[in-house]
């Protein structure tokens, strides 16, 4: 118990302990964690009491995993504009005419025509089943019905009836299908059933939604006002009780093909490629209301090959059975008889291509002879210009038409497919097409860059999918994703240079991952909006305001009812430290008991998100005052849910301040005097065979206290650690006299040991 041992791992010596009293000069103590650090690191010197992180700024987007570095993983929030995050403007689905449906009672009915939200519970807590009254002109014309809904507890299969109506009740059962929301997905969610529809159905009908799975909840978000006398109604022992609240639903309404939205300076005019048995109609959208009217003029019946184009005062449609054009009234459709799968303007040119061809006029009637870009089987999926020349994509790769009707071939994609190129547009002076599913951005210095959002683990496929269709706006470029998930929906993005951001979520209503193509995506300058057209589906559009204005500050936003955003794991900028977690103070604006922020958390045991609490308040400190529940560990992720009961309202987050402190690990100091002296006995009557001399070399030899490296301490019980001297110093106690010379015959040396975390040995 008196002695230790100091040294390398294979040549280890015995010291002797000082005696002191009746005990030894040895004492063990706590180190302080920064005293050995040397560099100026500031992530240890601005340590105090509890740190601070801060993120006042998202322009990084998503797809982030370093939440420090900016940006976040994930939201279905609008995080623009600068020092802001608010709800995302409501979506609203447009429906064909609809003359005979009796007011307030369309499948149609989207979250900017309600004047307050609230939402239902179904399932634990709730009601055990919940039911709306659907009027069957608006089925005829759709198939598999969507709801708003939001998980709140387990992960529910949610099923859905299709009722006959008896007596203002439902009655016998038609149809049945189930559906389960994607485990960690927050919010609002447009949830389908891939193998539920409507078909020619000729009688009211009631949808019932409700879940069986233990423990398990989930919300349905509707509105508390409707125009007309809707039938809405819960179910609980046995008895279906009225209620006055209006579920935002959609129906699928029929569109076989790629619905293309064209904005004109003089009208809006949208080909949406709706299949009947007489052939593949226009619709066209009046500005005055919001619903789509249907030209009697038929495209023959073949289905749309590409988005239209405005130029000589026309519409130019490329189809199957040719190139049509039309006014910008959409009064007269004229086939031209011209093959055409797409069509593009610029430089004073109408441009068309046909499988691997392109012609180009500069009149509209009197075209070039023929020009061939690549090889079959790849044909032209996309043109556009470049400064002075035309662009041309391919599944192969990307061709120029050179001055002199020249081709020349510019780049190869790296894997060859039938969806690379689509979609190639001109945005601020640089060429953007979408290959593999990313966006690939072309400078004319022949630069290719993927600016797409990199994907992770922690981004799922019903959340990130494959890029298929392309626009520009005001200082922004949009892009429509596809799910890869049969789970998922198509969303809508913006780029502005930083980063990615969300949109729109839309309502998918489709059989497969496969049939859920967004087809194109326009910005309506004259009424700011932004058009998106789903294959199988509707046109929707969102409002955007100029790129000027911050939604915030426009009296014209409508929001949807709740947003979701959250990051990747935080580390407090110490990997490998745990940290005791405070708390979360929200930093914001319009903070009420009902324009709230939700926020969560996530820790290395948990399994789902849980909630720490709801700020109403600006600057309210959201704390883990559960100390039994409170995270431990060495990061979190956090996840915020703005929520609003008003459209006309959004909370505004100006900062997330996250209240932390890390815990650096228990370290051992150990300070003792040892005694160096010749033949000096140990208290197991052994004899040291060092003399002091030796002794005394050893320790102040590499070996100890000038090694870089740790040093094997075995202390006075026996363990082993590596340690570091950090001071020491020594004293002579009695000298020899007998050799004329005086010379030290015993000294003590004090020594002070700390510990090299981590290093303690078996």
């Amino acid at each position: 118990m008196s002695t230790i041992q100091l040294g390398a791992p294979s040549a280890l010596r015995k010291y002797l302990i000082k005696a002191s009293g009746d005990g030894l000069a040895w004492s063990r103590g706590g180190a302080q964690p920064f005293a050995a650090k040397v560099n100026a690191s500031s992530k240890y010197d601005q340590v105090d009491i509890w740190n601070e992180w801060i993120q006042e700024d998202w322009q990084a987007g998503a797809g982030q995993v370093d939440p420090e570095a900016g940006g976040f993983l994930f939201s279905t929030l609008e995080t623009r504009v600068p020092g802001q995050i608010i709800l995302p403007q409501a979506i609203r689905a447009h429906r064909h005419a609809a003359s005979s449906v009796t007011a307030g009672r369309e499948i149609t009915y989207s979250p900017d025509q309600a004047s307050a939200f609230t939402t239902v519970t179904v399932g634990t807590g709730g009601y055990s089943k919940l039911g709306w009254l659907v009027d069957y002109n608006e089925g005829t014309g759709g198939k598999i019905p969507i709801v708003w809904v939001e998980r709140l507890t387990g992960t529910p299969t949610i099923k859905v009836a299709i009722y006959y109506d008896s007596a203002g009740a439902p009655g016998a059962a038609l149809l049945a299908g189930e559906a389960t929301i994607p485990s960690g997905v927050m919010g609002c969610w447009p949830l389908f059933w891939s193998d539920l529809g409507l078909d020619n159905f000729t009688a009211d009908y009631w949808y019932v939604i409700w879940t069986d799975t233990a423990a398990s909840s989930f919300k349905v978000h509707c509105a508390t006002t409707r125009a007309g006398s809707p039938s809405t109604k819960s179910y609980d022992a046995g008895v279906w009780t009225s209620r006055t609240v209006y579920p935002f639903f959609y129906g699928r309404h029929g569109v076989a093909s790629d619905p293309y939205p064209v904005v004109t300076d003089e009208a809006t005019v949208f080909i949406s490629g709706v299949s009947t048995s007489v052939g593949v109609f226009s619709e066209i959208y009046d500005t005055t209301g919001d619903e789509l009217d249907t030209a009697a003029t038929a495209l023959g019946a073949a289905f749309l090959q590409g988005p239209p184009v405005y130029t000589f005062d026309l519409i130019f449609i490329p189809t199957e059975d040719g190139m049509y054009s039309v006014t910008s009234a959409g009064a007269t459709f004229v086939n031209t008889g011209y093959a055409s799968t797409k069509v593009a303007a610029g430089g004073g040119y109408l441009w068309r291509a046909n499988n691997n061809t392109v012609y180009y006029t500069n009149d509209g009637s009197v075209w070039t002879t023929v020009l061939y870009v690549g090889a079959s089987p790849w044909t032209i999926n996309s043109m556009a210009m470049l400064e002075r020349d035309l662009y041309v994509a391919t599944g192969d790769g990307l061709f120029r038409i050179a001055p002199g009707d020249k081709v020349e071939a510019i780049t190869p994609w790296g894997s060859p497919h039938a969806d690379n190129g689509k979609a190639l547009l001109n945005y601020q002076g640089n060429l953007y097409v979408i290959v593999g599913g990313r966006v690939i951005q072309f400078t004319p210095d022949g630069r290719l860059s993927d600016i797409w959002i990199k994907k992770d683990d922690a981004l799922s496929a019903t959340r990130i999918g494959n890029v298929t269709a392309l626009g520009k706006g005001l200082n922004v470029l949009y892009a429509l994703v596809a799910p890869i998930s049969a789970l998922g929906n198509p969303t809508a993005w913006a780029w502005r240079d930083q980063g990615w951001h969300f949109i729109a979520q839309i309502p998918s209503g489709a059989n497969s991952p496969n049939t859920l193509y967004p087809s194109a995506v326009v910005y309506d300058r004259a009424n700011a909006r932004l058009w998106m057209g789903v294959r199988g589906q509707n046109l929707f559009d969102v409002y955007e305001s100029g790129y000027a204005m911050n939604p915030y500050n426009d009296t014209s936003s409508r929001y949807m009812p709740n947003g979701w955003i959250e990051w990747d794991r935080f580390y407090g900028g110490q990997l490998l430290l745990n940290k005791s977690w405070e708390g979360v103070t929200i930093v914001g604006e319009n903070l009420s008991t009902n324009v709230n922020v939700k926020v969560y958390w996530q820790d290395e045991g948990s399994t789902d998100w849980e909630l720490l609490g709801t700020a109403t308040a600006d600057g309210q400190l959201l704390r883990w005052s559960d100390y039994t529940t409170r995270p431990a560990g060495k990061w979190i992720r956090l996840g915020m849910l703005l929520q609003t009961n008003d459209p006309t309202e959004t909370p505004r987050v100006r900062a997330v301040v996250v209240k932390f402190l890390p815990m650096v690990n228990d370290r051992l100091r150990d300070t003792m005097t040892i005694t160096l002296a010749d033949n000096l006995t140990f208290p197991d009557n052994t004899v040291d065979t060092y003399t002091r001399a030796q002794q005394w070399s050893h320790l102040f030899s590499t070996a100890v206290i000038k090694s870089v490296n740790p040093v094997i301490y075995q202390d006075i019980y026996g363990d082993q650690y590596e340690v570091a001297v950090t001071d020491w110093s020594t004293n002579p106690v009695a000298y020899n006299t007998d050799t004329g010379t005086a010379s030290v015959r015993e000294q003590e040396i004090t020594l002070v040991l700390e510990q090299v975390p981590d290093s303690q040995y078996a």
